[in-house]
């Protein structure tokens, strides 16, 4: 396997040294029209082609044609060389098209990630003339992607580390989507009990009234912000919580991110503390927390 790769990587370089294309901006292929890519293609020497203004490697003149020289490959990332060249390898043992996404360094040393697509062209006789296809620049989408992603991850670890109630349920009939585990402690119920639910199925409201009412708010003013609101775990117990609450979209569902504080046990020091007599506080019980 070594060496029938090292001989593809062979073909390759003598391929890469005849000549490769580059054109930036929006190009043409087999009629249908590309935007905002790369368009690289690689041809034989003596096509009559020249080699254009290099947009997604930045090498131009000689420093362009020493590139060349070495092979068009060379500058793939180190890391993904490999990679690639197994994709490019799996593709042309079957004579099919290629699709390999990959970071390269350009000439004053950036990376840019790339999403190359194309095939070999073989002689008559089955050997390896060239390759041709085309190099996306996709550095863009694959940041953005990386943003998007460490988001997720920070929004994860606040959504699990928060101990107040903290809830994603879909706005049209508040079917969880996920619960943290500050909602599950406080509730009572297990994460199997609450998914593939409603709230309204778990009888989580002590009123139902009071969810119609603050999902109309959602719709109305886009949010709800500190809204005293009564949940029942599930023994029964009736917990009050301040309640607040943000419309977001899941893919193509409308949903709801709600969060919830406790204050069940500040209401009942109030209570207590400012109650008339000592006998009032007497008859003032802590509420069960569960």
């Amino acid at each position: 396997m070594r060496t029938r790769l090292n001989e593809l990587k062979g073909k390759l370089a003598e391929a890469g040294r005849r000549v490769l294309i580059l054109e930036a901006g929006p190009a043409r292929h087999q009629g249908h029209m590309i935007s905002s890519t790369l368009h690289a293609r690689r041809g034989l020497p003596d096509s009559g082609q020249n080699i254009h203004a290099v947009h997604l490697h930045h090498y131009t003149g000689p420093g362009l044609a020493t590139a060349l020289a070495a092979c068009a490959l060379t500058v793939t990332h180190l890391e993904d060389r490999d990679v690639v060249f197994h994709e490019i390898h799996r593709a042309l043992e079957k004579r099919d098209h290629f699709q390999v996404v990959y970071r390269i360094r350009t000439a004053d040393d950036r990376i840019k990630w790339v999403w190359d697509h194309g095939s070999g062209v073989f002689s008559a006789e089955g050997g390896l003339q060239f390759l041709e296809g085309f190099a996306f620049d996709i550095t863009d989408h694959m940041r953005i992607q990386e943003e998007l992603r460490m988001t997720e991850e920070r929004f994860a670890k606040i959504f699990q580390a928060s101990p107040d109630w903290v809830s994603i349920t879909t706005l049209e009939d508040g079917a969880y989507i996920d619960v943290n585990d500050g909602y599950l402690k406080a509730s009572g119920y297990t994460r199997d009990e609450v998914m593939g639910h409603t709230s309204l199925e778990i009888d989580i409201w002590e009123r139902a009234s009071d969810r119609r009412r603050l999902v109309r708010k959602i719709r109305d003013q886009g949010l709800v912000r500190n809204e005293e609101v009564r949940f029942r775990t599930k023994t029964g117990n009736l917990r009050s919580v301040l309640w607040s609450a943000v419309p977001i979209t899941l893919g193509d569902r409308e949903c709801i991110l709600g969060w919830g504080r406790d204050i069940t046990e500040y209401k009942y020091l109030c209570l207590l503390y400012t109650s008339p007599s000592p006998r009032d506080r007497t008859r003032s019980r802590m509420p069960s927390s569960a």
